[in-house]
């Protein structure tokens, strides 16, 4: 099984976004990141995991200017550790060369959504 990694980008704020990349590996996604700012950049990679129970839904969205992942949790506590989440919605942009990756990632997250509900 092959693990796709997805680089992406996450708008914080009008001066600040976090770039890094997510996997879907072991029934959950883990994301590596860094904030870059116009004026300051953080050098430290943070990490955070959503596991696939605290996954709601997952859906690729394709627009004239851009292609996001979009994921929403079950709880604010579990986005907590994810920069520029609104609300329990994480919305990651993504380059359009990337989209394979992404619709192999959107599709296996779907699955084992759908098989943790029958499960549970």
């Amino acid at each position: 099984m092959t693990i796709e990694t997805l680089p992406f980008s996450i708008t914080v704020s009008d001066l600040t976004e976090a770039q890094g990349i997510v996997k879907f590996e072991n029934n959950q996604l883990k994301f590596e990141f860094q904030l870059i700012g116009l004026f300051k950049s953080e050098l430290e990679i943070k990490q955070a995991n959503l596991a696939i129970a605290q996954i709601e839904s997952v859906k690729l969205e394709k627009k004239l200017f851009g292609t996001y992942l979009l994921i929403r949790a079950r709880s604010l506590k579990a986005v907590k550790e994810i920069p520029g989440t609104n609300r329990a919605d994480i919305k990651l942009k993504l380059a359009r060369r990337d989209l394979p990756a992404a619709e192999a990632i959107a599709s296996k997250i779907a699955l084992s959504i759908s098989e943790y509900q029958l499960e549970n």
